[in-house]
């Protein structure tokens, strides 16, 4: 809302600082971060960090890491459930689930890449 009125009164530079704290503020993260929790629910705070740490550092980023990248590490940063004796463990059946979220992640990371082409006039 601050920045929209800065707009109306012609401070550009003032209401583009404003819309970038405002969006820190309601994803409650750092700048370095910010433009990977953009992407959607899937990319949490604490996902963005960890990916953020690998060296992942926006939405292209994550499309030329893939889902198999993105799974390992999410399945790697899981607390560890110990050697199990019988039959499929719950880390197995973890990674299936870290497999589907690096999917879903890639995939959201490529619609949010091009509805911002789309927002830019990159692409009709």
């Amino acid at each position: 809302m601050t920045a929209l009125f800065c707009r109306l009164l012609n401070w550009p530079a003032l209401a583009c600082c404003l819309e970038d704290f405002g969006a820190r503020l309601s994803y409650g993260v750092h700048k370095d971060i910010l433009p990977l929790v953009r992407i959607g629910c899937e990319v949490t705070a604490a996902r963005a960090r960890l990916f953020f740490r690998n060296g992942i550092s926006g939405p292209q980023d994550l499309v030329l890491a893939g889902p198999q990248q993105l799974g390992r590490l999410l399945h790697d940063s899981l607390p560890f459930y110990g050697l199990l004796d019988q039959g499929d463990s719950p880390r197995d059946a973890s990674r299936a689930a870290c497999d589907r979220l690096a999917m879903k992640i890639v995939s959201r990371a490529k619609e949010y890449l091009r509805e911002e082409a789309r927002r830019l006039g990159e692409i009709p």
